[in-house]
């Protein structure tokens, strides 16, 4: 019987914290609409999402046609890691110099200092069309919203392996 009550106190002492995902959005599975065409700058069709170069393309299964669909659609096949979309971004390219696209959103919440978080994304290679192998796609945060990008741009978090995978 001691070993019992010792064991519920011992319980009862951890205090359990939820952890809560401060990303608005974060499959980008709640379009405010569902077009043809999900390609546009700002993305207005992504609550909480904006972008600072180019056009990014949101892709969604409530759309039909096999441009901005899923699973098939202008990248090639690829099923959502969760909910209902992705967005496909451009990051390196024949097009020109400095041609790539990046998204950024807000959080639910401010970021405190001296606390711990974790931050994760997916990421995979388009493989329909011309396709590159990529490194250094990252996170980068700030207090105010980037309007544009340099070569010379930096992420806090990244990658430093090539990315194959599809």
């Amino acid at each position: 019987m001691r070993n019992k009550i010792i064991i519920i106190v011992l319980i009862s002492a951890f205090k359990i914290n939820a952890q809560v995902n401060l990303v608005m959005n974060p499959s980008f599975e709640d379009p405010t609409t569902c077009s043809p065409q999900m390609s546009t700058c700002p993305l207005y069709i992504l609550p909480n999402w904006g972008c600072n170069l180019n056009t990014p393309d949101c892709y969604n299964i409530c759309v039909t046609n096999t441009v901005f669909g899923i699973p098939s659609n202008l990248l090639g096949y690829q099923q959502p890691f969760s909910g209902f979309g992705y967005v496909g971004l451009h990051t390196y390219g024949t097009f020109g110099p400095n041609v790539r696209e990046i998204i950024q959103g807000t959080l639910l919440q401010p970021l405190v200092i001296g606390q711990k978080y974790f931050f994760s994304f997916r990421v995979s290679r388009g493989d329909s069309g011309v396709s590159f192998f990529h490194d250094k796609i990252g996170l980068r945060l700030s207090t105010s919203p980037q309007n544009s990008v340099s070569i010379n741009n930096w992420a806090h978090i990244s990658t430093s392996q090539l990315i194959s995978d599809k």
